[in-house]
């Protein structure tokens, strides 16, 4: 049994597997590419090989690309989604900027795409990123439909069979959203994955409770000339984002991301967070993750390290020319130093460049706390809001604002637990948690995987290239807003046709895309012509 089997796989005995819910350091990216590792490992297993039908519970981000997966090897597959349509978090979100690459740098080279077999997509909004992702989909399995929407699951059954065999009863209650009814169905499959997702958020703010997924401000609007005061309680992934939507636009995360990687930070920083972080891959997972000393321990070691990555005097200059609101921001959190463990590099740098400089008001632009936050009080009168330390009680700062990013709530959902029982414990969840970490597949195995698909499937690199061209195609003129004729692919290389108005703009186009060469060509035809 592979790492990736065993990290799914509480019951050994049975073919029920538990995909992510309880992991640190996920993104969209890190999702698809261990459910297509997963499938592709348990194509070996000669029980898996016997299975036909296979029910997938949850149609977000790791649901539908396990099906795809699990379709391309020639599974009849049924995604269960209680919402109305896939992926659902992500396709209603429209402020979320995502990146594909962007938290596993330095270990993986940044790069605006991802590279899978299928279902591929670039750095944007999370809507456009779920449309891009949903697109192809429908375009690959659109003919064949693999999914009920609306249904909720309420149970799972081992059912006996003969030969000593194990099938699953899936039940569950589907709504009629037009007439308002619903109706109990029971079906049964060889096989079961249980893609559920994450926990609720753990809440520090009553009053202003927004999920990472919805779509708000984290400035609100102020009548006062002041800049508003804004506390942000959480030092990993989730805070961080917020402080940069803080100062900078999301549409410019993108650009941001690559001038650091690639230009700011040097080689021997680059090389001294690579050894650390191979340092914290030898963590033995949530307990040390939250054990405070050894929390402590790596947040000092990181300062040192971070404190001065982002020093160049052109690097400060490029931030500061691109920041466009005047925000001052209180982060809380823990530990001395506000580095957490779980938190990428390329965000832990930018948030040392904003401890560092200061602001119009003398200040730092971020000013950190050692705290922790366990409570918001509301003064109706000054409508602001003030933060309380477990230890200390109410703290004398006030706030427009308190935005809380201390992640999910660990555990497993009722549907599990009750499947499941005791053998959802500590033992799983800890492999589970350390595969899931740090096993982020390398661009290696990226290419081994997808050479793979191809083989199982009888080669689908027609499909592929399409998908390269028309992903490319977007990225350039929807997220960099360049103008371009046309992207075509012409003896293995992708020749972007750009018009002459944008020469200034060249630089901006990759040479590669997806592991293939990008050929610029300037348009035969002038603008007004087309």
């Amino acid at each position: 049994m592979t790492d990736a089997i065993a990290a799914c796989r509480p019951k050994t005995n049975i073919l029920a597997f538990v995909v992510g819910g309880s992991a640190y350091r996920v993104s969209i990216h890190t999702q698809q590419l261990r459910a297509f590792k997963l499938v592709h490992d348990l194509y070996a297993d000669e029980k898996f090989k016997k299975c036909r039908n296979v029910a997938v519970i949850g149609g977000g981000i790791a649901g539908v690309t396990l099906a795809a997966a699990l379709r391309l090897i020639g599974k009849n597959v049924l995604i269960y989604e209680r919402k109305r349509r896939l992926i659902p978090l992500q396709y209603y979100s429209r402020t979320r900027y995502l990146h594909p690459t962007a938290i596993n740098w330095p270990q993986l080279d940044l790069v605006p795409h991802s590279s899978l077999p299928i279902l591929n997509w670039h750095c944007d909004f999370a809507d456009h990123v779920a449309l891009q992702i949903y697109n192809s989909f429908e375009s690959q399995f659109g003919d064949r439909p693999i999914y009920e929407t609306s249904c909720e699951v309420t149970s799972v059954k081992e059912v006996a069979t003969p030969h000593n065999g194990v099938e699953f009863n899936v039940t569950y209650e589907h709504l009629d959203r037009k007439a308002g009814a619903k109706s109990t169905q029971t079906v049964q499959h060889d096989c079961v994955f249980f893609c559920t997702g994450f926990n609720s958020e753990k809440i520090i703010s009553p009053y202003f409770v927004t999920s990472y997924w919805e779509d708000y401000s984290v400035r609100p609007i102020k009548s006062s000339l002041r800049p508003p005061q804004i506390a942000v309680v959480g030092d990993g992934d989730g805070g961080i984002i917020e402080i940069m939507r803080c100062f900078w636009r999301s549409r410019h995360f993108d650009e941001i991301y690559r001038m650091i990687a690639w230009d700011f930070i040097s080689p021997s920083v680059r090389d001294e967070i690579i050894q650390l972080d191979e340092e914290l891959k030898k963590l033995e997972g949530p307990s040390d993750f939250e054990d405070l000393a050894k929390a402590e321990e790596f947040a000092k070691r990181q300062y040192e390290i971070y404190k001065g990555a982002l020093c160049d005097a052109i690097a400060i200059k490029y931030l500061r020319q691109k920041m466009e609101f005047d925000t001052s921001v209180h982060l809380f959190s823990r530990t001395s130093q506000p580095f957490s463990v779980s938190a990428s590099p390329l965000h832990k740098a930018i948030l040392s460049f904003l401890l560092v400089e200061k602001g119009s008001d003398g200040k730092p632009f971020v000013q950190h706390f050692p705290a922790d936050i366990n409570g918001v009080e509301y003064n109706e009168k000054n409508r602001t809001y003030s933060l309380k330390e477990r230890k200390a009680g109410k703290l004398g700062y006030e706030y427009d604002r308190v935005i809380g990013r201390v992640g999910p709530l660990r555990g497993h959902s009722d549907l599990l637990t009750n499947f499941f029982g005791g053998h959802l414990d500590d033992q799983f969840n800890k492999n589970s948690n350390n595969y899931m970490d740090y096993a982020n597949p390398s661009p290696e195995l990226s290419a081994q995987l997808t050479s793979f698909y191809d083989r199982v499937q009888g080669a689908n690199k027609a499909g592929r290239l399409l998908e390269m061209t028309q992903s490319l195609q977007s990225y350039l003129q929807h997220t960099l807003r360049l103008s371009i004729r046309d992207v075509s692919i012409q003896d293995a290389v992708l020749v972007v046709e750009y018009f002459r108005e944008s020469t200034t703009s060249l630089t901006k186009i990759p040479d590669s895309w997806m592991g293939v060469s990008v050929l610029k060509v300037e348009a035969t035809i002038k603008r007004s012509e087309r």
